[in-house]
């Protein structure tokens, strides 16, 4: 099997928000924007999305703040790829409704932001595992949240996105339905 992709912007110079959300939607936009159309108007659907929606457990892994462009163009639709709080809120609700269920990687005080204790409440009531310790993660059923630092993790002195990557693919694996994990 062989395919191609085309991931500039709208844009001359492509950025990760962009360039993420024609990996993620298979859609174009301008840069800075975070799975929607370059207006800002209409939200992309992304691949997670698909997946969860045939059953499959989703995963989102990053060494930044999991609500940075990349990771947030798979599971976030925003106007601009600074609005972290609100991409936090949006990944939690989708935790609650069981469309995300597993995210390692930094960007904590976003998910702890005020604005979001309503969503993380309801997250939590939907089995949410939040968790800042690596052994607790490690452990943890999902649906799980293990953000391991306020914004990006020191992947010199901390743990590294192979260790993040290996016990991840155990936890989504389990699924008969298969998983997807960015």
């Amino acid at each position: 099997v062989q395919s191609s992709q085309s991931t500039y912007s709208t844009s001359e110079v492509t950025d990760s928000a962009a360039g993420g959300t024609a990996l993620a939607t298979g859609n174009k936009t301008s840069n800075g924007t975070i799975a929607m159309s370059p207006d800002g108007q209409t939200p992309y659907k992304s691949v997670l999305e698909l997946a969860a929606e045939k059953g499959m457990e989703t995963g989102l892994i990053a060494t930044k703040s999991i609500t940075d462009a990349t990771p947030a163009v798979f599971s976030a639709h925003a106007q601009a790829r600074t609005m972290e709080t609100q991409i936090a809120q949006q990944q939690l609700q989708k935790i609650a409704d069981g469309t995300l269920d597993l995210v390692f990687g930094g960007g904590g005080n976003y998910y702890k932001a005020e604005e979001n204790n309503e969503v993380f409440q309801r997250a939590e009531n939907a089995g949410l595992t939040y968790t800042e310790s690596w052994t607790n993660a490690k452990s943890a059923s999902l649906p799980l949240a293990g953000l391991f630092a306020s914004q990006e993790i020191d992947t010199y002195d901390d743990l590294t996105i192979a260790e993040m990557t290996d016990v991840a693919l155990n936890k989504l694996s389990e699924n008969e339905n298969g998983f997807f994990l960015m």
